[in-house]
């Protein structure tokens, strides 16, 4: 993943990183962030924010609230926790959800071609291809339990 701000990184390091977030700051038995600053990125710093072009997007089955550097978004009835970012070429979704057993669930999507480009064309064809994506993938984490 490569950020507009400058982060890059790999699909494996930003799993450790998701991990970590989980785990309250905790990677492989190493302490990498103090749960203070967990604490402080789960706290919602914009409570009742709204997203106007997500608003758009996604015709109102979309509600986004702020934290520091982390976002509370609740989709088509599906609550996640997370971040994303993307620029020309590429899109960077990285989250957090429970599944039907109420177990948190971490889901990261890195892929080629900005996700919203479509919506040029047919919103609603993102609209449907974004629900069916986060189901499926929450699905499929199921499964490999």
């Amino acid at each position: 993943m490569d950020a507009p701000a400058g982060l890059c990184t790999t699909a494996e390091d930003l799993s450790h990183f998701l991990i970590a977030i989980m785990n309250w700051g905790v990677y492989n038995d190493v302490r990498i962030l103090e749960e203070d600053t967990i604490q402080t990125m789960h706290t919602k710093h914009y409570p009742g924010s709204h997203d106007f072009f997500l608003g758009l997007l996604f015709r109102g089955n979309i509600e986004v609230e702020q934290g520091l550097g982390w976002f509370f978004i609740n989709i088509f009835g599906l609550e996640l926790q997370g971040h994303t970012g993307g620029a020309p070429g590429y899109s960077c979704h990285m989250y957090i959800t429970k599944n039907e057993k109420n177990e948190t669930v971490g889901i990261i999507m890195l892929a080629n071609g900005p996700m919203l480009f479509a919506s040029v064309v047919s919103n609603k064809l993102v609209v449907f291809g974004y629900e069916n994506l986060l189901k499926l993938l929450i699905e499929k984490t199921e499964e490999i339990e």
